[in-house]
């Protein structure tokens, strides 16, 4: 199923997810107070180090450096 999915859309269900996830991340940092580790839970990620790697690569910065 990834393989047609991603032949259609150019990219597999994980990805989407991911970049669904970033993008919530990145509105929830802007427009709301919530703490970065309360904004990582929220979004279903339980390792705060990887929630930041995964940020850093998609916006070439850490959350808190994104947030100001």
């Amino acid at each position: 199923m990834n393989r047609v999915i991603k032949k259609h859309f150019g990219y597999t269900l994980s990805e989407y997810a991911r970049n669904f996830r970033m993008q919530e991340a990145a509105k929830l940092l802007s427009h709301t107070s919530l703490s970065i580790s309360e904004i990582c839970s929220r979004l279903g990620y339980s390792n705060y180090s990887f929630f930041n790697r995964i940020f850093q690569r998609r916006y070439g910065m850490s959350p808190g450096a994104y947030r100001q």
